[in-house]
């Protein structure tokens, strides 16, 4: 067993350095240590499954066969180094804040001889995940050489790929993009929820609301006569089918006008037979409640807190349904909102846009990989 201050040392590497080989097979092996294939040539097969290398994967110059490679990313991933001799020091994706811009360029390079591997081999998972970190290397040499030169161009491809990094895993996640567009659209949704607008089916403010209850109930008795007044207003609305059919039936009408109006008229009566138990329940236990003070208090207090969670549940619907309908920018070209609000509509809108472009680019990007 090598201690680990001695496993850093090129003299305890496992070392296969300018060698040649028709196939080099490690199957079911632990590496504790650092794997030095430096300018190897492998003509046929190379294979490294069920194993494990605990430190570094050395692979500059190597040449392989990549239609008879089989490696697995678990292997591999994080591992792909270049060792500094002078410095005596690995430079790797561990460490990507303290590699030297000389030093990208070997790195880059190790990346695409695996990269290729995985790809001919037709491992599409490997193949992502070598390129999302090799995108990472990308980006931190970006940002290395903006800091260098200060140039725009290179500052703003720098801050495209942390985009990409961070909303689709640089075009190889769709599903990324949705999870992230979710999340956005709940958070601006409960931004909404605390801000006045006039979207959707409650308009009114909730104060606005709530001072209308306590005007119009204070008593069970002013209950039942708003359920009979809603009993009675209902059941008005729904005189129209009953004209329909007498029309029909007056005019002699042939089989095909029932049959349109078929769907409408299963509706109608299925909700006519729930509203009718609703209203008749209700208006018997207000009458059995209007006998027992208690009881009647006890009523009085659940049907307003049915009305508080009622309220909040239907403007939590409208403020995601705002969020969704600004986020996918189907439904506006300005917003009734004004002030900061409207400002905040305009930032979700530009958001939408961004990770639904993401989104359809990574879709094709995979579709078409």
């Amino acid at each position: 067993m090598i201690n680990d201050s001695l496993r850093q040392k090129p003299q305890f590497f496992v070392c296969l350095k300018n060698s040649i080989f028709s196939n080099l097979r490690i199957i079911e092996t632990k590496i504790n240590g650092s794997f030095d294939l430096e300018n190897a040539v492998i003509t046929n097969n190379f294979q490294i499954t069920k194993s494990k290398i605990k430190d570094n994967l050395l692979i500059s110059g190597t040449n392989i066969n990549p239609l008879g490679t089989r490696l697995e990313w678990a292997t591999i991933s994080r591992r792909l180094s270049i060792y500094h001799l002078e410095q005596d020091i690995f430079f790797n994706h561990n460490n990507l804040d303290s590699i030297p811009l000389t030093i990208f360029n070997d790195l880059f390079s190790n990346y695409s001889i695996i990269y290729s591997a995985f790809k001919i081999q037709g491992n599409r998972y490997s193949t992502n995940q070598c390129y999302i970190e090799w995108k990472n290397l990308e980006t931190a040499y970006l940002h290395k050489l903006y800091q260098q030169n200060q140039d725009f161009n290179v500052y703003f491809t720098y801050l495209m790929n942390v985009f990409l990094g961070i909303f689709c895993d640089y075009g190889t996640n769709p599903l990324k993009s949705i999870y992230i567009s979710f999340y956005v659209m709940l958070i601006f949704s409960m931004v909404y929820f605390f801000i006045p607008h006039n979207f959707g089916h409650q308009r009114d403010s909730f104060w606005s609301s709530l001072i209308g209850y306590i005007s119009q109930i204070n008593t069970i008795s002013d209950i039942k006569n708003l359920l009979l007044t809603s009993q009675k207003n209902y059941f008005g609305e729904q005189k129209q089918i009953e004209i329909y059919l007498d029309t029909i039936k007056k005019h002699e009408k042939s089989f095909y006008y029932y049959i349109i109006a078929l769907p409408n008229l299963i509706y109608f009566y299925l909700k006519k037979l729930y509203m009718t138990i609703y209203f008749t329940f209700s208006i018997k236990f207000i009458n059995f409640t209007e006998k027992m003070k208690f009881l009647g208090n006890l009523t009085m207090f659940f049907i307003f807190l049915y009305w508080i969670f009622k309220k909040i549940f239907i403007r939590l619907l409208d403020c995601i349904a705002l969020s969704m309908n600004i986020f996918t920018t189907l439904g506006f070209g300005s917003t009734e909102m004004t002030g900061v609000p409207m400002y905040l509509t305009v930032i979700e809108g530009f958001i939408g846009w961004l990770l639904l472009s993401f989104f359809s680019l990574s879709l094709i990007s995979q579709l078409v990989n």
